[in-house]
């Protein structure tokens, strides 16, 4: 039931946001990026403190809060908020992150948005599958995959209007919200559920495209 739930929210996401005649624009029109922080170890710290900010790494989000080291002093261009979202540039590449704090690592770069989009837009965006595909091809090809600025600023994305974009992102938050639910695995929960992803997926459906 979550599984399927989960497919039909990435449809609906994908069918929203591309399916529309909304204006093409590229990502370096919309936003900017800023490159992570390499740390040696010996600079890491194993506990929290004054001006120490939770290191942000690949392994990290693997464990969670099972091993975490420190950042003392780090630039404010390497530090992430929750809302923010991180885009891994090597290794899995084109991974998109939310829902963090603290010093993010060398490898991920953190997208800083203008007047023109909603960050949370943006991240409904890059997580489709769609997007996935093309942030993987750009990366370079090699040993460890690579995505360059140069090359995510190049690629393109629908964009609407500042309200359309508030619309998108209420009903796909929602949608994903009751997607996630499931995992309660209460019948009664899971029946609630269902009535209200029904109703969001009709208003997916319904949504007025563009002309």
């Amino acid at each position: 039931e979550l599984i399927l739930r989960q497919k039909q929210y990435e449809y609906y996401g994908e069918y929203l946001i591309f399916n529309a005649q909304f204006k093409i624009v590229k990502l370096k029109d919309i936003c900017t990026v800023n490159q992570g922080l390499q740390i040696p170890i010996n600079q890491r710290y194993k506990e929290n403190g004054k001006n120490r900010y939770r290191y942000i790494t690949i392994q990290f989000l693997k464990e969670k809060q099972d091993k975490q080291f420190y950042i003392e002093n780090p630039s404010s261009n390497v530090l992430c908020n929750k809302d923010d979202i991180l885009v891994t540039r090597t290794g899995n590449t084109g991974d998109i992150i939310t829902g963090v704090e603290g010093c993010f690592h060398n490898n991920f770069f953190k997208v800083n948005c203008n007047e023109l989009v909603i960050k949370r837009y943006l991240y409904h965006v890059l997580k489709t599958k769609h997007m996935n595909i093309k942030l993987k091809e750009t990366a370079s090809k090699g040993t460890v995959p690579d995505l360059p600025h140069n090359r995510f600023y190049e690629l393109e994305i629908p964009l609407p209007s500042i309200e359309e974009q508030k619309k998108i992102v209420t009903m796909l938050d929602k949608f994903s919200e009751i997607a996630n639910d499931l995992e309660q695995g209460l019948p009664a929960e899971i029946n609630l559920r269902q009535k209200q992803y029904e109703y969001y997926r009709n208003l997916l459906l319904s949504f007025p495209h563009q002309n």
